[in-house]
């Protein structure tokens, strides 16, 4: 007997370790989720001591300063935070250049898989946007089902399109919280608007962090690159990194045979 079925199956990238000492920041929004903040408020780190006043759960006092003091005195926790973090991943189609399995657009979305899966479980709150020939954005949120929704997006990932990242950023400035941390996921390469796109985010307050396969080097796994040509190439692009960190962005150059974890620990301002 023959029986005709046909079964869709939905393959998710690989998820990859990622250390929190990567993260840099000069606010205490890209801290919150796991990390509390250093004011009182509903956590569950001890921040401090004060004195009861009417009110207060009975459940909060410290009854053994009331031993030793005679006075009602309360614990103060440390403030728990959710903060909005943006990750925006370059499928275009200059993403397909290198190997079946090393390619930006591969890489890439291994990263965004990670990075939503590190924040996600640290209770932040996580948004991604894909942009090709046309842009998908998933509003941010938390949980699991934030996270199978940012698996089963980057699943269908495909390079194609040239749009800007510049026509992306603009589309969203409205939607990003203020002062949220921006992943840009790209090789930066074939999009004059690089530049213009993350210095605007920067001055609106974000911070940005550009996570960059160098694209240069995907090249040379399948095709002779002549050796004065690559050094120019290779020149080109740490001027246009470094002037991405010149707006104030944190830059990551990820070569193909750098694991993830190991490349965000380079964050560097070049």
């Amino acid at each position: 007997m023959y029986v005709d079925h046909h079964s869709d199956i939905i393959i998710f990238p690989q998820i990859r370790d990622v250390e929190e000492a990567f993260i840099r920041s000069r606010t205490a929004k890209m801290y919150t989720g796991a990390t509390t903040l250093r004011t009182p408020g509903p956590g569950t780190e001890f921040y401090s001591l004060r004195e009861y006043v009417p009110g207060d759960p009975f459940k909060n006092i410290n009854w053994k300063a009331f031993a030793r003091t005679g006075d009602l005195m309360i614990n103060e926790k440390c403030r728990d935070a959710v903060t909005d973090l943006y990750i925006i991943l370059d499928s275009r189609d200059i993403a397909r250049i290198g190997t079946v399995l090393k390619n930006p657009l591969e890489m890439g979305t291994v990263a965004a898989a990670s990075l939503a899966s590190f924040f996600i479980k640290r209770r932040d709150s996580v948004s991604l946007t894909i942009y090709d020939e046309k842009l998908s954005f998933l509003p941010p949120d938390t949980g699991d089902k934030q996270y199978f929704k940012i698996l089963s997006s980057l699943a269908g990932v495909a390079p194609r399109g040239t749009m800007p990242l510049q026509a992306v950023t603009n589309s969203l400035a409205a939607r990003f919280s203020r002062g949220s941390p921006v992943f840009i996921i790209s090789s930066c390469e074939g999009d004059g608007t690089v530049p213009s796109a993350v210095r605007d985010l920067v001055g609106r307050g974000h911070e940005v962090t550009v996570l960059s396969p160098s694209s240069i080097d995907f090249e040379r796994l399948v095709s002779r690159i002549p050796r004065m040509s690559y050094e120019v190439l290779k020149l080109e692009r740490q001027n246009r990194l470094t002037s991405l960190a010149g707006f104030g962005s944190q830059v990551i150059d990820w070569m193909p045979d750098m694991d993830l974890s190991q490349a965000l620990l380079q964050v560097r301002g070049y």
